[in-house]
């Protein structure tokens, strides 16, 4: 039981509706009994990237039992890497069980938010995303950005210019337009990371159109062993107590061994990786393109793609891989950088996501400073701990800078941040504080940390979209393994935190911690035990 709320129910405001805001909504009635909070979605319904991203081969590249919440398991998924329309469908059904509707705010897109010190709140001016010139004012005394980095399509005018010149159909990825048919047209694919590697194989199959795609930088593709579940392993799976469990810690133990890969001490093991995934791709692609699919950066600098078929989609007579750099847009096609104009029909834009600080920072202000400026300030976005900013009292980041991994779940990230996020709510509630901030050095010693250790990273050996275009600092990927993300995020540090109101909390901690994290090792031996059946 919560003690006597000293702020007669604490308001929150979450901006987004997906799946790390799902989390949190559920973890805020379960441990704090909170029911003054609202979500603000900017589409008209919950789901995030799972809603958005409907292009043909959307599929997850986390093992479905991962990608999920440890507090929801699912002993149903289809496959091992499961579809974007099943993924959906089960965070449909969460929010649906935790009746999370009536807390939702749909076609509501934030505009801008201040902090008002005196009286310790939010102001915040959402406006509707149907007549942007209406617009909502909404006041909390916490604030969550929910919205996610991957959220807004990367539209690079140097790299798209004289996009909007083209006659022909054009759309992102993200954005997929259901309404054009490809069948008999020349189609141009952009990119070829983790959207397209999904894409092609897919919509390759259909002879009648011409697919060219331009690259232009390749990736690193491991094999993907995907499955089905049989029927057997879900019985097994909603039966037999622990035994799913067991089976997805397995995946998080095994998993994160992996993080020896990316660090400077795993050099060896990486280039004996890196022969063995370049020999698959000369076994499997046309010998042609052997020489531009074959990347010259380490393993691991980008997102390794679990290869879904594409290499094998490059051997169809309907398919053509260009690397040639993409010099404008005309009106007709595609003029590359050697004077070479190509005609098509379509063109898809498979460029990935807006990382910059303008991009996922929010328009918030406190003190007289914004946060895009102070990141700015700082060479890129950071966070402490990549939830807590200085400067911007009871304001937290949900998958905030530096909490991407490249070699675990994010959504585990998201767990393991609203654990914290738990930790600094609870004071609001039980102590009488009106608010808490990071420190400026407690945020800059965090991040310091962090990029001197990424230093020594394959994350540094290259340009990817871990790391900011302009100062090369790396704001996107984490250092470290699963288990000590999760130790730093499962106790509160106040003295780290600039303090207002309430009985001083300088000298505690607040602890929580997951009644299944004391038997991790045993559940990781009845996985191994599982995996004979």
């Amino acid at each position: 039981m919560i003690a006597e709320c000293y702020l007669d129910s604490p308001r929150v405001i979450i901006v987004g509706a997906g799946m790390s805001s799902i989390a949190l909504a559920i973890r805020l009635k379960q441990d704090l009994h909170l029911e003054t909070f609202t979500i603000y979605e900017r589409a008209k319904e919950e789901g995030g990237t799972w809603r958005d991203n409907t292009y043909p081969g959307c599929t997850c590249d986390i093992p479905s039992h991962w990608y999920s919440l440890s507090t929801d398991l699912n002993p149903d998924w289809t496959q091992k890497y499961a579809s974007q329309g099943e993924i959906k469908a089960y965070w449909k059904r969460i929010f649906a069980k935790n009746d999370l509707a009536k807390y939702a705010k749909f076609n509501r897109t934030f505009k801008t938010a201040e902090w008002d010190e005196a009286a310790a709140v939010w102001n915040v001016v959402f406006y509707n995303t149907l007549n942007p010139s209406e617009t909502f004012e909404d006041q909390a005394e916490f604030l969550v950005s929910a919205a996610g980095g991957l959220s807004n399509p990367s539209f690079q005018k140097q790299s798209l210019k004289g996009l909007e010149d083209f006659q022909g159909n054009a759309f992102h990825s993200a954005q997929w337009d259901h309404s054009v048919s490809l069948s008999d047209k020349r189609v141009a694919l952009i990119g070829n990371g983790c959207s397209a590697a999904q894409i092609l194989p897919v919509i390759s199959k259909d002879q009648s159109m011409q697919i060219t795609n331009f690259m232009r930088t390749p990736s690193w593709m491991s094999p993907r062993d995907q499955f089905s579940y049989s029927d057997r392993r879900k019985w097994i799976f909603r039966n037999i107590p622990l035994v799913m469990r067991a089976y997805r810690n397995w995946m998080i133990f095994f998993g994160d061994l992996r993080w020896l890969g990316w660090t400077k001490h795993g050099a060896a093991v990486r280039k004996t990786v890196e022969k063995t995934l370049i020999a698959r791709m000369k076994h499997i692609a046309p010998a042609k393109y052997h020489e531009i699919l074959t990347p010259n950066y380490p393993l691991g600098c980008k997102r390794v793609i679990l290869d879904p078929g594409y290499y094998d989609s490059l051997n169809k007579t309907n398919v053509h891989l260009v690397a040639d750099k993409i010099d404008t847009f005309t009106k007709k096609g595609i003029l590359t950088v050697d004077g070479t104009e190509r005609e098509f029909d379509i063109i898809i834009l498979a460029t990935g996501f807006d990382l910059s600080s303008e991009s996922t920072g929010l328009d918030i202000k406190s003190n007289g400073k914004t946060l895009v400026d102070v990141w700015n300030s700082k060479g890129g976005p950071q966070a402490y701990l990549g939830t807590s900013n200085a400067f911007f009292p009871n304001f937290v980041s949900l998958l905030g800078p530096n909490v991407a991994s490249g070699h675990y779940s994010v959504l585990s990230s998201s767990e393991m941040q609203i654990t914290m996020i738990i930790n600094l709510l609870r004071p609001l509630l039980e102590n009488g504080v009106q608010s808490l901030v990071i420190k400026e050095e407690e945020e800059d010693r965090y991040s310091d940390e962090i990029q001197s250790r990424l230093n020594n990273t394959v994350f540094s050996q290259c340009s990817s979209w871990y790391r900011n275009g302009s100062t090369g600092k790396i704001h996107a990927a984490k250092p470290g393994f699963y288990f000590e993300y999760w130790w730093r995020t499962r106790s509160t540090d106040f003295s780290k935190y600039i303090q207002k109101g309430g009985k001083s909390l300088a000298d505690s901690q607040h602890t929580w911690l997951p009644q299944s994290s004391l038997i991790v090792a045993g559940l990781c031996v009845a996985a191994g035990l599982y995996r004979s059946l």
